[in-house]
């Protein structure tokens, strides 16, 4: 219940509180159940032309960027899975992190991105980190809590 109020409270409405000529604006929804009800929340995440810039999000009530501690692209076939792991989200539990994984798609016209999020209790600063590298069957460290279903989302912008 204290990680669904967590992400009730997380993905609030972003606001446009910057141009970000060096980075590609993803508008989206994420959702996510709460108490017997499905809610989506709008969401944009900055994503950097280069490929080498930091890629954040910036939440509404915030005055400034939440900055991904991990980001990683992944080919499984044809298929390219990113994923972002933001530190924490305004508003919400301060112990919190968030993983977004999912496909990407990119065409002439714009791109999409679309897939699941997971929450976990960020590891106690006494621990080794978890890092990226503890996602998916991969054994965690000591300390490191498991990744928990949260919801989904989808981001896109046009080229």
């Amino acid at each position: 219940m204290k990680t669904l109020t967590a992400i009730l409270l997380s993905f609030c409405a972003v606001a446009a509180l910057a141009d970000y000529p060096d980075h590609r604006k993803g508008e989206g929804r994420a959702f996510f159940p709460w108490e017997g009800a499905v809610y989506d929340r709008q969401v944009d995440l900055y994503l950097p032309k280069d490929g080498k810039s930091k890629v954040f999000a910036i939440f509404d009530g915030s005055s400034s960027e939440v900055k991904a501690t991990h980001f990683w692209l992944t080919r499984s076939g044809a298929r390219t899975v990113f994923n972002v792991i933001l530190p924490e989200i305004p508003g919400g539990d301060k112990d919190l992190e968030v993983l977004l994984t999912g496909s990407y798609l990119s065409g002439k016209n714009r791109a999409l991105y679309y897939g699941d999020f997971y929450t976990r209790k960020r590891t106690p600063a006494a621990l080794p980190p978890c890092g990226s590298k503890h996602v998916w069957g991969r054994p965690k460290p000591p300390g490191c809590a498991p990744w928990e279903h949260g919801g989904g989302f989808q981001f896109s912008y046009k080229e």
